[in-house]
């Protein structure tokens, strides 16, 4: 839907019934917000592609492919890490390379070339899969960066690459809580580098604004969580300097937008800048602490974010914000040289929507969003029409309990969802695996 159309949508929106209503470039998500939405029809158990077992539900006509579980062997001959999380979709000539995060936490191995490794006591990194339409059931997948902890999302770059994210300010055998560059061309491990001019702190997400190629990142601590931007000094150069700024609320110090608020609000923002991006901690004060002693702005788990291109908006998930703490959906927008960030929908209960965490936007500018429900219920994929009801477009219904656990496979979350070429990639992270998912798209919002 265009810009123009979101807004004349507006006008035919029912507010109050639910959680939406909008007055910016945003109005593919007004009005209802109530589960049962056209969306692509109802969900039901369709058999993987690969292994023949029931392992999502989906609408009809929806096929599927898992691939990549946790411990198959890779191409370099190591075996696939756990805990998969963020990820992002590169075309690469007829195939498609997913570069795929693993969320390890605390001491490990990395499990990567020691010499290559950021931090060899520490497990988490990347892995890229190839991934070809032709022939779904036989991707190929490789490591290409280790020795970082807890990366739980990231962002895709317009230069080609997913800027990976701990979520974590451990110190391990090295510092961590900064941002990785990894290649989608990468063919084998490279040096891990942090970006350190991002700030360290529990980073979440990214997404870019491919216009000035500001990276916008988001901050996963709880209800001190804030929103950044790392603004570079050559536009060419992203990744080379730049200043790093905390949103505050124009007129208004230290405004805490994790509160509930009625669908709609908009605030007018600016931006404070951050001293010391690379603090060292504990000693020195936060990321946050530097925003906040400026009249930073707070959040309540700020997680995924997504550069939606269809109206030049980056949306973002409050995974705990609103009244019921069971999320908020937020967007950020520019009109001139005035910035706003606007609440999309605020649900209003854990039945309707629990705790939106990854985030993505259709080609066509639909959004979607993976439930993290901290294994309390099933995990969905939730959708949103043009009309602004939410739906589900899948279920995880993997049979069995988590290893460890008494808990349900299917209360684990996904995670990582982007879309490419007819193709909706997702993972469930624990069990790690990952899936491929096709079918008639033009029956429905999404693309």
């Amino acid at each position: 839907m265009s810009t123009i159309g979101r807004r004349s949508f507006l006008k035919t929106a029912a507010a109050g019934t639910g959680g939406l209503a909008l007055a910016g470039p945003l109005q593919s998500l007004a009005a209802c917000g109530l589960p049962g939405g056209r969306g692509y029809g109802p969900i039901e158990p369709v058999a993987d592609g690969t292994t023949g077992l029931e392992l999502l539900a989906l609408p009809k006509g929806f096929k599927y492919w898992s691939f990549g579980e946790v411990g198959s062997p890779m191409a370099d001959g190591l075996a696939t890490p756990p805990a998969h999380d963020g990820m992002a979709a590169f075309k690469w000539g007829h195939k498609i390379r997913l570069v795929r995060n693993h969320e390890v936490r605390g001491a490990s191995t990395a499990w990567g070339p020691a010499d290559l490794a950021y931090d060899t006591g520490a497990g988490g990194g990347n892995t890229i899969i190839e991934f070809d339409p032709f022939h779904p059931d036989s991707p190929r997948s490789f490591g290409v960066l280790s020795g970082t902890s807890t990366n739980c999302a990231g962002g895709r770059t317009p230069w080609g690459s997913w800027l990976t994210c701990e979520e974590t300010t451990e110190v391990l055998g090295q510092p961590h809580g900064y941002v990785y560059d990894v290649p989608a061309s990468a063919n084998a491990f490279q040096k891990a580098v942090p970006v350190k001019g991002m700030g360290r702190f529990a980073h979440e997400a990214v997404a870019v604004d491919p216009r000035s190629n500001v990276v916008y990142l988001t901050e996963d601590a709880g209800g001190t969580s804030g929103l950044y931007r790392h603004v570079p000094t050559d536009k060419a150069q992203p990744l080379a300097g730049g200043t790093l700024q905390m949103l505050k609320v124009v007129g208004q110090d230290n405004a805490n937008l994790g509160l509930s608020y009625p669908a709609g609000t908009k605030f007018q923002v600016e931006w404070v800048t951050i001293d010391t991006p690379d603090p060292v901690l504990p000693a020195g004060p936060t990321v946050f602490a530097q925003g906040a002693a400026k009249g930073g702005a707070s959040f309540r788990r700020l997680e995924g974010a997504w550069w939606s291109g269809t109206d030049e908006a980056i949306y973002f998930n409050s995974t705990d914000g609103g009244a019921a703490a069971a999320g908020q959906v937020w967007a950020w927008y520019r009109k001139g040289a005035k910035e706003t960030v606007e609440l999309v929908y605020e649900s209003p209960s854990s039945d309707v929507l629990l705790k939106p965490d990854n985030i993505t936007i259709s080609p066509r500018g639909g959004i979607l969003l993976c439930e993290d429900p901290d294994r309390a219920r099933q995990s969905f994929l939730r959708g949103v029409t043009q009309k602004g009801e939410l739906y589900d477009f899948a279920a995880n219904i993997r049979p069995g309990t988590i290893p460890g656990t008494t808990t349900p496979m299917s209360f684990d979350e996904f995670a990582g969802a982007t879309f490419l070429g007819g193709w909706l990639f997702v993972n469930i992270q624990t069990p790690g695996i990952t899936f491929a998912i096709t079918g008639p798209w033009f029956n429905g919002p999404l693309i």
